[in-house]
Formats: C-alpha cells, structure tokens, sequence
C-alpha cells in the first residue's frame, strides 16, 4: 500500500474536482484528506504523528 503522497497522480491530475480513483472521490478518502489538509509529504506526516 502506498500512501497518497507517494502516487505520480496525487495533487495534479487526480484532485477532489477531477478524481481519478475512489480515495480522492470521497471526503473521507485518504487522498481526498491529504489534499484538503495539505499533508503533501512524507516530513508532514512524521511531524503529525509527533
């Protein structure tokens, strides 16, 4: 399993308004959390779990 951030497509052609997969479509996705709350990275990640 990949985390959002990892995916070629995550932030430029998959986007809330122009999902390519499921996490994106949903509010509630992965993806779709990531991108609203600006988690774009692996360093954000470490410093949210600290």
């Amino acid at each position: 399993v990949i985390k959002p951030w990892e995916c070629k497509v995550f932030g430029t052609a998959c986007t809330p308004e122009h999902a390519i997969g499921t996490c994106m479509v949903s509010p509630e996705g992965a993806c779709a959390a990531y991108y609203s709350y600006g988690r774009f990275s692996r360093e954000s990640e470490s410093e949210a779990v600290a």
